[in-house]
């Protein structure tokens, strides 16, 4: 069965992103077939994606252009045997009104997604979907379409505070979708050294006590590289880097499984 899972924060910068191409595209490695939706308007997920394969030329057709034929089929971009992504443009910034054109229904504009998903998703183990940092229709759409969120959570301060928004944003949302879980929270971007570090990793337990990941993702420059330049396997530190993420990824399938 698909399981459908965003990628969250309320705070943006912290590593979110990345996460969500490198969990879809360690996924895709082991054989699982998968989906990466790229619904920010800022679209550098698929940036990421796209300079990792080498993928260039204009989109045949926009996420955004695919939504409002509501026909996404229309819009996947084939990057692997079993990798697929939803693109996203700068077009896509007009999806909230669109749905605003469409009805006038608060709640009936939180399910167009989901609504789209169905349609596709059966094709795929898992759908990861990619979000804006804020509150808002692709949030919210996003959330409602899912079973589960993680939620990337850079050891600061304000990231903290917006991984706790961004879960109490979800448990409100679970009067529209009452089936969706957190399947935990990922610190990112750790120093092991840093007092601040700790002293949030300390109030994460606290506040998330078993959604808090056991395994986190520590502060690599080459995750940065990644980011600019799409991933790479070239050399042992593109490979600690990998072996750091697919940790993660382990834990996140251990999750669904035990759910």
């Amino acid at each position: 069965m698909t399981k459908t899972i965003t990628f969250a924060n309320f705070k943006g910068g912290v590593g979110k992103t990345t996460a969500s191409v490198l969990f879809s595209y360690l996924l895709q490695k082991s054989g699982k077939k998968v989906l990466l939706v790229d619904f920010d308007p800022q679209y550098n997920a698929t940036e990421i994606l796209f300079k990792t394969f080498g993928v260039k030329g204009k989109l045949k057709t926009s996420l955004f252009e695919a939504i409002e034929e509501q026909d996404l089929s229309k819009a996947v971009v084939n990057i692997t045997p079993t990798l697929d992504i939803l693109p996203s443009e700068i077009d896509l910034a007009g999806f909230p009104m669109h749905l605003y054109s469409l009805t006038q229904d608060k709640t009936k504009r939180f399910y167009f997604l989901d609504f789209l998903l169905r349609q596709i998703k059966k094709n795929y183990n898992y759908v990861i979907i990619d979000v804006p940092p804020t509150i808002s229709e692709f949030t919210n759409n996003a959330i409602v379409a899912s079973d589960y969120i993680v939620v990337i959570m850079q050891t600061h301060q304000q990231s903290l505070k917006a991984a706790a928004q961004s879960y109490q944003n979800m448990k409100v949302l679970k009067e529209y979708n009452p089936a969706v879980k957190l399947l935990g929270v990922v610190p990112y971007l750790v120093d092991k050294r840093g007092k601040v570090d700790n002293e949030v990793i300390e109030e994460a337990e606290e506040l998330f006590q078993h959604y808090l990941f056991k395994n986190c993702i520590m502060k690599r420059e080459r995750i940065k590289m990644f980011s600019k330049n799409g991933i790479t396997d070239e050399d042992m530190h593109d490979i600690d880097v990998l072996n750091m993420y697919q940790k993660v990824v382990n834990e996140f399938l251990e999750r669904i499984e035990a759910e």
